[in-house]
């Protein structure tokens, strides 16, 4: 922390928005000196021995380009230049030649530049600092003194020695300067120790820590403006332990510019004491996109470890709050308060010490190694509430205590009148032979309110050598029965699990707690004693606790106790918890007016358990109630009434009341089926099934056993049971049967009347399907072909024709009709073979067609002609079938048919004014008949669509033409 009034000069450190640039990018420069000559590169136009000689060899705008090697020179740039190397930080090294008394820089940059530039992208430095011996006068590694404009320092390694690494003058005008791609290493203070403790010696102490790097001038200096700091990396040391145990540390990045750009950085160096990684006091500064990381952020250097005040970044009137910058950034951990001012700290203690009464103190994910003391009204509120996000961590070993003492060391403990603990991940620790386990969250006297909600307990388990009694607690109160110490105790939506393989108790609330609710949590594990509360009213509300261990060895359940006085202390309500695992579910140790209702107790030793144990006043059994419950699969008793006078903590030996509960089955404890309950109980009447109230998880736990009721379900994600329904019969009961359900049976099925109208198949028919002896008969023949229309009414009923065309109207169908329709025939032609060898028998055909509208040449797939004479006993005949698209060329309307040997061919034409009128002809060549055939007519000729014959679902159209005459060589037939 610097203190400018305190010293005749101070180095503040500026930063300034620019772009980003490269010497490749750079304005065409009028020269290029080389050092150490001019043989270095192709660009070169003069050359110097020294950097600090082609500096002064190089004018306003020129390139000084610097070879590999170490130059061990104090720089001084005194004009408007460019300072780089030829291949960049790894391979060029400027160190100071000496340790200096008055020297302000390894590079010193003087007063009134424009646009100097140090370094870039690839072309940087390693740029070794100093340590300034006269401890009044601050110097760095790179040094700004006095004004300047528009200067970028790109891609070095800058690492202090002592003093600062990267420094703008105090008081100076400094504007535009851009710090992009470097690495702040090193240390700002010599030896392993840094020297003084805090900053009132600075100026006349040596070696006290300097900032790593410096720009401004603070929190209310006007003169900085406009610097970008991007994709830096910085990993030096501002702080440590001094040499008497002491935290000692300053800022490792200190940005103090009106319009800064803070982005794209990695913060990972080292400080200690109330330093942090990053300050910005500038107006309009953006703050995003850089991460931070703490492991270098020294831990207190006492012993034991106290919480410490090092941070992450500090924010002044940036225009950003402290919430804002850390929703903008990475932080593995971090805490802080959300406002214009403010630190994003490590340490919950350091941030609570820091916050006013009823502040919200936000933590980020993380793990914190501490132990809270929190003294103040405060909400402390973690920002991920995950288990496991956000971690505190208790503070461990401790000393065990003499054996009467009760202590509480290790708990993160509330002390503020009203307080909120919400979304952590809480791990306490297991007790050893010599060290008190932890008790996660202690309560101090004299509190208001308190809620404690959505965290995770991770709770230790005692250990005998060390224990009190009074560790291994989730939560604990403190005790005092004669006045109210806690006004309101809240605790929901927590969980608890043992640390290990078993802890202590969840609770433990003493009497002076007044009002006490414990609503919506989940308790998991062994807790190998029974959680308890003493609060004069309590409700313990919709939890669910699921223990662990075998019968004899399970964990502890939950109880009130009246203690001592049991009209004033552990009245309590146990309403919609589901338990099961435990030795006793719900513990009633003398306390009056509990009530135990709408509860699930599953896989317990016992349910409920009514205990004398030490003659606490005023108890009377009569004030409590037990009732609509669910009691299942308890190993010994649902409720046990242990209240029997021996110690007269009785004001009389009656029957506890457990009234309508539900003890797995119907018939109640008098059945071996059910729950039982020990003699003391009255727990009739019985409830016929779960109450509505009783939350459930598994469908076993809503079954009464009525097959007709249908399967009553468990809703998991309500815990409500819902009602069954008759059972479904829809397999028995059909068209032809009516379906029932009886007990104990279930369903069964009976016949309809024969004859009832049922739906065998969903066929057109004039006969209707029926049932008989409880089964749906087809009517009508049934649908044989599948076409929709039954047997009977169907006019071909073995081919699908759902159409049922029938162009003939002679009743049979076209599909399975061998003569569809008329064809005219004109004349026809059919000559033997009179050549055995080259037979040259054939056919020739011609005539006319009509077809129906809806038929179609084209659209057929198949074409065939068969010519049939009537010569008896074996007619001649011949068939030809051409494939439309195959052997059928169409040309609009016509269509030309021929087989590839050419031997059989047909055309057709429609007449121009009659389109559905076809003309055909067609010639079968070169037949092979015998050379003594004789033809006798007439000569039926069939023309079909369709499959060629014999396949049924054909459509044809036949012709017969009579008037034929014999010729030499066959036979003519003509129609006229």
């Amino acid at each position: 922390m610097r203190f400018p009034l305190f010293r005749p000069l101070v180095i503040g450190v500026a930063a300034c928005v620019a772009a980003l640039s490269s010497l490749a990018a750079a304005p065409t420069f009028a020269a290029v000196i080389c050092v150490p000559n001019i043989g270095i590169d192709g660009s070169c136009t003069g050359s110097a021995a020294t950097i600090n000689a082609g500096i002064g060899a190089a004018s306003a705008g020129d390139t000084v380009l610097v070879d590999d090697g170490t130059y061990v020179e104090f720089v001084v740039v005194d004009r408007n230049v460019t300072l780089v190397s030829l291949n960049g930080r790894a391979a060029t090294t400027i160190d100071p030649p000496s340790t200096p008394t008055g020297t302000l820089g390894t590079i010193k940059v003087t007063s009134g530049t424009t646009g100097v530039q140090i370094g870039a992208p690839g072309k940087g430095f390693t740029v070794h600092g100093i340590d300034n011996l006269s401890p009044g006068l601050e110097s760095a590694a790179i040094y700004f003194q006095g004004n300047h404009s528009s200067a970028k320092v790109l891609d070095n390694e800058i690492v202090a020695a002592g003093d600062a690494g990267l420094q703008t003058e105090y008081g100076a005008t400094v504007s535009g300067l851009v710090i992009s791609g470097n690495t702040f290493s090193g240390q700002t203070f010599t030896g392993a120790n840094p020297a003084d403790f805090g900053f009132g010696n600075q100026f006349t102490t040596p070696n006290v820590p300097r900032q790593l790097v410096a720009v401004g001038c603070g929190g209310g200096c006007l003169t900085t403006s406009s610097t970008t700091f991007t994709n830096n990396l910085v990993t030096g040391a501002a702080g440590g332990c001094n040499s008497g145990g002491q935290e000692q540390g300053n800022t490792l990045v200190t940005i103090d510019s009106n319009g800064a750009t803070i982005t794209g950085n990695d913060f990972s160096g080292t400080t200690s004491r109330y330093a942090t990684s990053l300050r910005a006091r500038g107006a309009s500064t953006t703050i995003s996109g850089n991460t931070f990381d703490s492991s270098g952020l020294v831990a207190s250097c006492a012993t034991p470890i106290v919480p410490i005040a090092t941070g992450h970044v500090y924010v002044q009137n940036t225009g950003e709050t402290v919430g804002t910058v850390a929703g903008q950034n990475t932080f593995d951990k971090g805490v802080y308060a959300n406002g214009p001012v403010g630190t994003i700290g490590l340490s919950i203690q350091s941030a609570h010490n820091a916050v006013a009464p009823g502040t919200t103190v936000s933590v980020l994910p993380g793990t914190y190694q501490e132990s809270p003391n929190l003294t103040k009204s405060l909400t402390l509120q973690a920002t991920a509430a995950t288990c496991g996000a956000t971690v505190i961590q208790l503070l461990a070993p401790w000393p065990a205590p003499p054996p009467t003492a009760t202590t509480y060391l290790g708990a993160l403990t509330i002390s503020g009148a009203d307080t909120t603990i919400d979304g952590f991940t809480i791990v306490g620790r297991d007790g050893t032979p010599t060290v008190i386990a932890a008790t996660n969250i202690y309560l101090s006297p004299g509190l208001n309110t308190v809620t404690i909600t959505d965290n995770c307990f991770k709770v230790g388990a005692s250990d005998p050598g060390s224990s009190t009694g009074d560790d291994g607690f989730g939560i604990v109160s403190s005790y005092d029965d004669a006045n109210v110490n806690v006004n309101s105790l809240v605790v929901t939506g927590n969980t608890f699990q043992p640390l290990n393989a078993a802890a202590d108790r969840v609770f433990y609330i003493n009497p002076g707690v007044d009002e006490f609710r414990f609503e919506n949590n989940a308790i998991s594990g062994n807790f190998r004693y029974t959680t308890v509360t003493q609060a004069a009213d309590g409700l313990v509300k919709d939890n669910v606790m699921t223990g662990t261990g075998a019968p004899g060895s399970r964990s502890g359940g939950l109880a009130a106790w009246g203690y001592p006085d049991a009209t004033v202390w552990g009245r309590t309500t146990f309403t919609g918890n589901d338990i099961s695992g435990t030795r006793r579910g719900i513990g009633i140790y003398e306390a009056n007016d509990a009530v135990v209702q709408c509860n699930r107790f599953a896989d317990n030793e016992r349910g409920v358990e009514i205990i004398e144990y030490v003659a606490s006043v005023n108890f009377d059994l009569s004030t409590i109630d037990i009732h609509t419950n669910s009691f299942l699969n308890s190993d010994i008793e649902g409720v046990t009434n242990n209240c029997d006078g021996v110690l007269n903590v009785c004001d009389s030996n009656g029957d506890v009341d457990a009234e309508n509960n539900w003890w797995g089955c119907a018939a109640g404890p008098s059945n071996p089926a059910c729950d039982a309950v020990s003699v003391g109980v009255d727990y009739t009447p019985v409830s016929a099934g779960p109450a509505p109230c009783v939350a459930c998880t598994q469908n076993a736990d809503c079954n009464d056993g009525l097959v007709c009721n249908g399967v009553e379900t468990c809703n998991v994600g309500t815990g409500m049971c819902v009602p069954g329904t008759a059972p479904d019969c829809s397999s028995f009961a059909d068209q032809c049967n009516a379906g029932a359900c009886a007990e104990p049976g279930g369903c069964q099925a009976s016949p309809l009347p024969d004859g009832t109208v049922c739906v065998a198949t969903a066929d057109t028919c004039s006969v209707p399907d029926t049932c008989q002896t409880g089964a749906c008969t087809d009517g009508g023949g049934g649908d044989v072909d599948i076409d929709g229309i039954c047997a009977t009414d169907d006019n071909c009923p073995v081919v699908p024709n759902a159409d049922q065309a029938d162009i003939d109207n002679d009743d049979v169908g076209n599909v399975c009709d061998p003569d569809d329709g008329p064809m005219n025939a004109t004349s026809v032609d059919l000559k033997r073979s009179n050549n055995v060898g080259r037979p040259n028998g054939g056919v020739g055909l011609k005539g006319d067609v009509i077809l129906d509208p809806s038929q179609s040449l084209i659209a057929s797939p198949k074409l065939t002609f068969t010519v049939t004479d009537s010569k008896t006993p074996t007619p001649f005949s011949v068939t030809q079938t051409w494939t439309i698209g195959v052997d059928c060329v169409v040309k609009g309307t016509r269509i030309t048919c021929s087989t590839a040997d050419k031997k059989f061919k047909a055309r057709f034409k429609p007449f121009p004014k009659t389109p559905d009128v076809y003309r055909f002809s067609a010639r079968f060549r070169k037949l092979a008949t015998a050379t003594d055939l004789v033809f006798e007519g007439p000569v039926t000729v069939v023309l079909t669509f369709g499959p060629p014959p014999p396949a049924s679902g054909q459509f044809d159209l036949t012709s017969v033409i009579s008037d034929c005459r014999a010729t030499s060589s066959g036979i003519k037939c003509r129609q006229f």
